[in-house]
């Protein structure tokens, strides 16, 4: 007992001094063989000087066994580090990371066979290379016990310096290689991520919420680049409650393409507004700018949609682009919108853009998608865009859901070669005359929607009302209100409209689930005391979980 704790404490102090060897002793230092003539390794050593060095270990309870070791290796000129029992070595590969190790058999305590077995279950040692060094020759068994406890290599003690060094370089260099191809595989899966991040930054963090249309989207990277692709999509509310829909794909991948994208973005949202009721005047404007800014060095498709949820009905225009699918409800398969082709943005500067209308009955869904999803190799365009209208008529009734099927059964799904975007939108069902409800985001947008949205149900009923304005204003500033007074900072918040007609009177609730603020400012708050002036009846019941507003205006006389 005595003998080993001495032993387990020479091992702690070896331990403590792991570079004794690096300094050869006074006298001679042994060698595993005859000396080199010429010394082959030096210029291994010397092409590798300014390359991070690998470490060897190396385990022999021989004091005059490691300094032989150390003579042999020091040309690689790589870090050596020296244990003197298995146990030892153990512990130095609990803290350290090493290229190749070179095993003695035989030695008291932990031999070499033992400690390989340990090396090799533990995974983070596993595929270290261990080459085992004997000074017997004719123990064939303990050849065969070596392989089968991992080794790559066996060698006899005394053997030529220079074969033992060939063999520890090449398991160095191949450590290197080893640790490049982790690094590379690194750097790529963190690319893909400042690709996937930029990506998500350019394209919107999500889409608005509209009355009667429902939209959802996704967006898919290559999964054979890591740069930041040109695929994009953009939902706009525009005025008189209609949503415009765009979906593009600018040519090429990385920053410069994601530039471009953002430019297109941007542009288009301003003219859109500025003709909002024809996508082809739009787009023919967006390619005016796009030649004379970039002219042939950029070239993109573009495809853009304005969907009337009220009239039911849609304008598109298209720059090159894939043509969009339509699957009214009940349908067992969709259909593509037939339109005349038109050349891409950029490639001609007077080109002019022509608006084509469709039907939308309720419960149709729209499909918008750039071609990464239609697109695979040895397959023509037609075999795709017939394979995603299978995959459009056969998914699940949810938007969302409808989204991931398509991704997974459309051509170019899995494993796809470009990036892919795709935009859905799909008209409700509309409640019967005699009502209107909307549910729509606190947003300042919302206001004009609903202003909108009631003056467009008035009129559906026919009654010839004269007090419309009346109506309209008063709707206006109790929804601002809902909007501006009931919820704090953040998104997310939601509020809604219901009128009904009762006996010719316009009945109005306007609820949320806010608690109001006092006013801010000397000339805020005014909203409800106009109302009431407008109206013929206004009351405001609040509670803890919201406030809801009831207005109540009679017909004309």
């Amino acid at each position: 007992m005595a003998a080993g704790l001495r032993r387990a404490r020479a091992d702690v102090e070896a331990e403590q001094q792991p570079l004794a060897i690096a300094r050869a002793p006074a006298g001679p230092a042994p060698a595993l063989g005859p000396a080199p003539a010429a010394d082959p390794a030096r210029a291994h050593a010397d092409a590798h000087a300014r390359e991070p060095s690998a470490s060897i270990l190396l385990v022999d309870d021989d004091e005059g066994g490691l300094h032989a070791l150390h003579a042999v290796l020091e040309p690689l000129g790589q870090r050596l580090v020296a244990a003197r029992s298995g146990e030892q070595a153990l512990r130095r590969l609990l803290r350290e990371e090493f290229a190749v190790i070179l095993l003695d058999v035989r030695m008291p305590g932990l031999d070499g066979l033992q400690t390989a077995r340990y090396i090799k279950t533990r995974a983070r040692t596993r595929h270290i290379p261990i080459i085992f060094l004997t000074a017997h020759a004719e123990d064939v068994e303990h050849v065969f016990h070596a392989y089968a406890a991992g080794a790559v290599d066996y060698v006899v003690k005394p053997c030529d310096p220079d074969v033992l060094r060939s063999k520890v370089a090449v398991f160095v260099e191949l450590q290197r290689e080893r640790a490049e191809r982790v690094r590379e595989a690194r750097g790529r899966a963190e690319a893909e991520a400042i690709a996937g991040t930029l990506q998500r930054h350019l394209l919107p963090d999500r889409l608005p919420q509209a009355p009667a249309l429902e939209m959802a989207a996704r967006y898919r990277p290559s999964e054979q680049t890591a740069q930041v692709g040109g695929d994009w999509y953009d939902a706009i509310l525009l005025p008189g409650g209609r949503v415009g829909l765009a979906i593009g794909d600018v040519v090429g991948h990385g920053v410069r393409a994601a530039t471009l994208m953002a430019e297109l973005r941007a542009a288009l949202r301003a003219y859109a507004v500025t003709e909002p009721d024809s996508p082809g005047a739009t787009l023919t404007l967006l390619n005016s700018l796009v030649a004379r800014t970039h002219g042939r060095a950029m070239v993109a498709t573009l495809l853009y949609m304005v969907i009337d949820a009220d009239r039911r009905h849609a304008r598109f225009a298209s720059a090159g682009h894939p043509p969009p699918l339509l699957l009214d409800a009940g349908a067992g398969a969709a259909r593509m919108l037939e339109h005349q082709a038109v050349l891409p943005l950029g490639v001609a500067e007077h080109t002019k853009f022509e608006s084509w209308e469709t039907e939308l009955s309720p419960g149709a869904t729209v499909l918008l998608y750039t071609d990464g999803l239609v697109e695979r190799r040895g397959e023509t365009i037609d075999t795709g865009l017939a394979r995603l209208c299978e995959a459009l008529g056969d998914g699940p009734r949810g938007l969302e859901e409808l989204c991931s099927h398509i991704l997974t059964r459309a051509p170019g799904g899995r494993g796809a070669p470009d990036d892919t975007a795709l935009l859905a939108a799909r008209l409700l069902e509309q409640p019967a005359a005699g009502s209107l409800e909307l549910d729509l985001p606190a947003e300042p947008e919302s206001v004009s929607v609903a202003r909108h949205r009631l003056e467009r149900w008035l009129a559906e009923l026919g009654d010839g009302r004269d007090d419309v304005f009346a109506l309209k204003l008063a709707l206006s500033e109790v929804c601002a209100n809902a909007v501006e007074h009931a919820y704090g900072p953040g998104s997310g918040h939601r509020f809604r409209v219901r009128a009904e007609r009762r006996e010719g009177a316009v009945a109005i609730e306007v609820s949320d689930e806010g608690r109001w603020r006092a006013p801010r400012g000397s000339q805020r708050g005014l909203g409800l005391g106009m109302s009431e002036r407008l109206m013929d009846s206004v009351e405001i019941e609040r509670t803890p979980t919201g406030t809801t507003v009831r207005m109540r205006k009679a017909p004309p006389s």
